[in-house]
């Protein structure tokens, strides 16, 4: 019996580790001419469903700005850091897609813009930002 109980008290911690890995960083980072190439290319594609995300962010220290980031970075809408967002959505041509032609978008790209005056956050994803 306790060798029972401590196999379970192991994997219940393997798998609270493994789930918290995985919701930390899913994005990537890419600079302005990358990320708007992207958004071509996938345009391009008829067959891709994605979400091209604008926010106007306000921050403290940098500190506030990474995290703000890292819950964009998981689809997270942060509460309280957003001046102004926008959101548009491609989706596919074709009303249906089966498994030989579907072409999901499963990464997630952020760009960071800033400037004198604003500081503007591009979130390009195929997932909904959830509020």
């Amino acid at each position: 019996m306790k060798k029972l109980v401590l196999f379970l008290m192991v994997s219940l911690s393997m798998v609270s580790n493994l789930s918290s890995q995985n919701s930390t960083k899913i994005f990537t980072f890419l600079d302005s001419t990358t990320l708007f190439c992207k958004v071509d290319s996938l345009k391009q594609d008829e067959h891709t469903e994605f979400a091209l995300s604008v926010y106007s962010v306000v921050y403290n220290n940098q500190a506030e700005l990474d995290s703000t980031i890292s819950k964009f970075g998981n689809l997270v809408f942060p509460e309280g850091s957003v001046l102004y967002h926008s959101n548009t959505t491609y989706y596919p041509k074709t009303e249906y897609i089966n498994d030989e032609t579907d072409k999901k978008f499963n990464q997630t790209f952020i760009y960071v813009g800033k400037d004198n005056y604003e500081t503007v956050v591009y979130l390009l994803s195929s997932g909904k930002v959830r509020r």
